[in-house]
Formats: structure tokens, C-alpha cells, sequence
């Protein structure tokens, strides 16, 4: 007399089911892995604009009316160190002679439009830009 099988395991439509609903998941955790990553980057560059401004209004020269150099050793930041950008390179513009005005830009990732330093720095106003300018001098 033959003896009945006994259930062992899974079938094979419970395994696909499990695949299914793990890697519906992980996409799920993957975009907003992206998202989130994307907006520290922002704060980032939010914050460095902040300071690269900031170091510019400390040594504004109210003699003078003009904003000086920074050095390109960092000494005028807490770190040492001019900050750049999350990705590398530099912020747009950084001054270059002593100046009566200046404004500091950098791109927003959180927009649906990429968009460069250099942009930001001509088209100021636009949501994906950040930027801050001078408000001693002039």
C-alpha cells in the first residue's frame, strides 16, 4: 500500500508571490532612498551658500564698501576649507577682485529640470536655483 505524500515546502506559485511582493518593496524603498538622498544633498548646498555668504558679509569692509577675496585656504570657515559642492567643483561665483556686490548660487536636485551653477547664477529667481547676494554693499 502506498503511503500519502506529505506536504513539504512551498509551492511553486507561493514562491513567485513572495519574490513578487519583496521586490515591489524594494523599489519602493529604493526611490525614496533617492528622494532622500536627494534632498540632503539640497540642504547641503543650501547650507554652504549660507556660509560662503555669510564669510563674505563678516569681511565686508564698511570703508570701503567693497567685499574682499576669501581665502582660498578656508581660513574665513569654521572647517578650514571653502565649501563645494556635494557632487565636487565649485560654487558659482565666487569673487574673484574685491567687489562692491556679490551673489553666490547653487542648483537644486529637488527640481524636475536639471539645472547648473552657472544657470542659477544668471537666472536667480527660478524655484530650482538657491541663491544669496549681498546686502551691505552696493
Amino acid at each position: 500500500m502506498l503511503e500519502p505524500m506529505s506536504k513539504k515546502g512551498f509551492t511553486l506559485i507561493e514562491l513567485l508571490v513572495v519574490v513578487t511582493i519583496l521586490a515591489i518593496l524594494s523599489l519602493a524603498g529604493i526611490a525614496a532612498f533617492r528622494n532622500t538622498a536627494g534632498n540632503a544633498r539640497d540642504a547641503k548646498r543650501k547650507a554652504d551658500v549660507d556660509a560662503i555668504a555669510k564669510a563674505y558679509e563678516t569681511k565686508f569692509d564698511p570703508n570701503t564698501s567693497l567685499y574682499p577675496i576669501l581665502d582660498p585656504n578656508g581660513t574665513d570657515f569654521t572647517n578650514g576649507v571653502i565649501p563645494t559642492l556635494p557632487e565636487g567643483g565649485d560654487y558659482t561665483v565666487l569673487l574673484t577682485t574685491p567687489s562692491n556686490a556679490f551673489r553666490i548660487c547653487a542648483a537644486l536636485e529637488s527640481t524636475p529640470v536639471i539645472r547648473t551653477g552657472a544657470y542659477c547664477w544668471i537666472h536667480s529667481k527660478d524655484s530650482g536655483c538657491y541663491c544669496r547676494g549681498s546686502s551691505q554693499g552696493q
